[in-house]
């Protein structure tokens, strides 16, 4: 929607910064040592208003500058990740939906697919760019405080508590790893979460009814820090140490409620359509739509984080929740000519949609061939904004998009009837990071754990009638009944894995089961241990780096680091040679059973490491001209002489390092090719021929459609297809339905470079200008 462009929008840029000064732990404020720094371009340099607005933008824009065109085309202002991966809103919803039972992803990327698998805490590209994202938000609110904290105590306060909750995010997802992120060494997170919140209240304005275009609109003030130490009181059992402190937040809760700033949205609107009949958006649905911000339901944001369509052009935030959950077959209304096709936009994605489970807290019976408002009517319910012509419920297969009915619960359509008013790329809906409803939900539950089910049930039914869906009553307040009121109300916003780890239902041994929860379809037990993700290392974080360099030609920072398995960083080699080869370190792992691929391919212009540097472990890696040389001054560097397949042998202990030329026991490929659909073909050129003998990689340039697509392929070698790669790097890939490959980002009227190794069976496709 149309407003104001100040607030959050200032330029992000990165610099390496290493802190300094000592503290108490009684002062928070002193910048602090901080390993992630090195990511962070210039982004903690800058004048008060600079840092002050930077401070807000981490939540909405992988980078603040870009107000006019998508992060992904621009880039990304931390260093090791992308747009795709750093967003806010997106990482929140990926790491808190995606491996819990609302939420299922057709996408096999490894930043989707890693939450459906047995180890869904493990690092993944999603994991790492969410908890930079978050940290980045520290780490400018630390250098706010630290040079210009006592320039403006309004503001002060308003970066303070968004310190807190910044670092509330990394508590509830990571644990406490506070000190790793420039807390001082003792001070527990909950604890600074909570003290630093009080002390800003003292300098926030109490919140109030906000009009359009109120520049208080997604601000801080006293609102916002109350329903924090809500949540944190809420959680406390997690984050405390298992301490409850249920009655300070009811406290907390009801001072919300009562708040005379804050009601509910409880009021639809009626529009009337080109063919004379009327359609009625309901007030739970317009929660979520374009127009959020002006549309009667403000009343219920606390925290709202502001987009519109022509200011913050983003394809992540909500517009990533719209488009992700939609394809073309579907809609909101029934009237597609009136309101426009699908979502208000042109974003399609088909990858997120519902699990059964979740379609079973409205209903125990599928409801099939529905619309949206079908669907509501027949459950009784307006919050089941789901969709299911064309669909099962059931998910056997979760890279089909058909199998789980679909949401359109986030739109960029109006609730007085309009679409988009520009292109529709992007929608305008604000996010609400924290609203009303959460105070009611929260009353409701800690009414019950204290054994008052009448006042539990009547905050219940608050959410219910606004939803006209049928009351209950107080013996029906349960503890399953609370958990699933929780995932009717909220679903898809975000926060589904906190409340089952809150109720003891994420992992352990009395979680609950999911469809395709652990990797199988059926659902699988995970150990409790695997509540909170594996904070990313620096050295993974550089590896991701370094590929994003290599694709998208960011500015090459003053030291690169690779990949070395869970990145404990002993024993460093440098790697120097030709002026393609790159620069940095390889970090040796503390696993001497660790294993790692190292290839380098002339023509890419890149070294690729998979896995770890052990002890005396055998690797192979397609080497060219350059040496490798060990850390120690007299080290003497040892040459790869040739193109060729290579054997690398390291011994940790006496940091013996030793090199040579491999010939595989693998057939030589005669011939590999690109297959084309309609039949035709291309030959693959070999990349590293060895005199002809034991050549295994192969090159092929394709060309680029004016949408930006390559022709979809496949690998054909000696008149077999490749069925699956074993690994894929470089730009984002997708199968269609025949199982071709498809390169949807590619630069429009360039090339792509396509290179294959059918021994290590690794692909890495790169974009090439016109006349490389």
């Amino acid at each position: 929607m149309k407003r104001r462009k100040g607030l959050a929008t200032a330029a992000i840029g990165i610099s390496i910064l290493l802190g300094a000064g000592t503290t108490s732990c009684s002062d928070y404020d002193d910048l602090r040592y901080c390993p992630y720094d090195k990511f962070f371009y210039e982004a903690l340099d800058g004048d008060a208003y600079t840092l002050y607005r930077r401070c807000y933008a981490s939540l909405r824009s992988t980078d603040s500058e870009i107000l006019h065109q998508p992060d992904d085309q621009a880039g990304c202002n931390i260093r090791g990740t992308d747009g795709t991966t750093s967003d806010f809103v997106r990482g929140l919803f990926t790491l808190n939906e995606l491996a819990a039972d609302e939420c299922i992803c057709k996408w096999e990327d490894s930043g989707v697919y890693k939450y459906l698998t047995d180890n869904p805490q493990q690092v993944s590209p999603t994991t790492a760019g969410f908890f930079l994202r978050v940290v980045l938000g520290i780490r400018i609110a630390d250098a706010y405080l630290s040079k210009h904290g006592e320039t403006n105590d309004r503001q002060a306060a308003e970066i303070r508590l968004l310190r807190a909750l910044y670092h509330s995010y990394i508590l509830d997802n990571f644990g406490d790893c506070g000190v790793n992120i420039g807390l001082p060494k003792g001070v527990p997170a909950y604890n600074f979460i909570c003290d630093e919140t009080k002390k800003a209240m003292a300098d926030l304005p109490e919140p109030r009814r906000v009009s359009e275009n109120d520049p208080e609109y997604g601000k801080m003030n006293r609102g916002v820090a109350r329903m924090l130490l809500m949540r944190m009181s809420l959680n406390a059992g997690v984050y405390d140490h298992g301490k409850t402190h249920y009655q300070e937040a009811l406290e907390y809760a009801e001072k919300l409620i009562k708040s005379e700033a804050y009601e509910l949205s409880t009021k639809p609107s009626v529009v009337m359509l080109s063919t004379d009949s009327l359609f009625t958006w309901t007030a739970y649905q317009k929660l979520f739509m374009a127009d959020n911000g002006r549309n009667g339901a403000q009343v219920e944001a606390i925290l709202p984080l502001l987009f519109d369509e022509d200011s913050v052009t983003t394809y992540h935030a909500t517009s990533f929740l719209t488009g992700s959950t939609f394809d073309q077959n579907m809609y909101v209304v029934s009237d597609r000519d009136t309101l426009g096709l699908t979502n208000g936009t042109n974003l399609q994605w088909g990858g997120n949609r519902c699990r059964p489970d979740l379609i079973r807290r409205f209903t125990n019976e599928p409801v099939d061939n529905a619309d949206t408002r079908t669907f509501q009517n027949t459950v009784g319910d307006d919050r089941a904004l789901f969709f299911s012509k064309g669909r099962y419920m059931m998910v056997e297969d979760y890279a089909d998009f058909n199998q789980g009915y679909a949401t359109t619960k986030f739109n960029a359509l109006y609730a007085e009837g309009s679409g988009p008013r520009l292109t529709g790329l992007f929608s305008g809906s604000d996010f609400f990071l924290m609203r009303l409803a959460e105070a009611y939900m929260t009353a409701a539950e800690c009414l019950w754990r204290a054994g008052d089910f009448d006042g539990a049930a009547n905050y219940i039914n608050a959410l219910r009638q606004r939803a006209h869906a049928k009351l209950i009553t107080p013996e029906q307040v349960c503890e399953d009944l609370i958990l699933d009121e929780w995932s009717r109300e909220f679903y898809f916003e975000g926060r589904r894995r906190t409340d089952l780890i809150r109720f003891g239902r994420y992992f352990g041994p009395t979680a609950r089961r999911w469809t395709w929860k652990g990797g199988t379809r059926k659902g699988r037990d995970l150990p409790v241990e695997y509540n909170n993700y594996d904070m990313p290392d620096t050295a993974s974080v550089g590896a991701r780096y370094l590929q994003l360099y290599k694709q998208n030609k960011f500015h090459e920072p003053a030291h690169t680091y690779f990949m070395a398995g869970s990145g404990v960083v002993s024993n460093s080699w440098n790697i120097q040679g030709g002026e393609n080869m790159g620069r940095g370190l390889i970090p040796m792992a503390a696993s001497d059973s660790d294993i790692v691929l190292v290839e380098y391919i002339k023509t890419a212009a890149r070294f690729k490491f998979v896995g770890n540097i052990g002890l005396w472990d055998e690797q192979f890696g397609s080497g060219d001209y350059g040496s490798f040389t060990h850390n120690e001054p007299s080290s003497e560097p040892f040459n790869v002489p040739a193109d060729g397949l290579y054997k690398i042998r390291i011994e940790r202990s006496t940091a013996f390092f030793s090199i040579m030329r491999y010939f595989s026991d693998a057939p030589d490929r005669k011939r590999v090719m690109l297959m084309l659909p309609g039949g035709g073909a291309m030959q693959m050129n070999r990349c590293n021929p060895i005199d002809n003998e034991r050549g295994h990689t192969w090159m092929v340039d394709l060309g680029v459609d004016s949408y930006g697509h390559t022709t979809p392929f496949k690998i054909v070698m000696d008149g077999v297809k490749v069925d699956k790669l074993d690994y894929v790097d470089g730009m984002k890939i997708r199968y269609d339905d025949d199982g071709f490959i498809v390169l949807p980002v590619a630069p429009v009227n360039g090339r792509v470079r396509v290179i294959y190794n059918d021994i290590l069976r690794f692909c890495y496709f790169y974009p090439i200008d016109q006349h490389y």
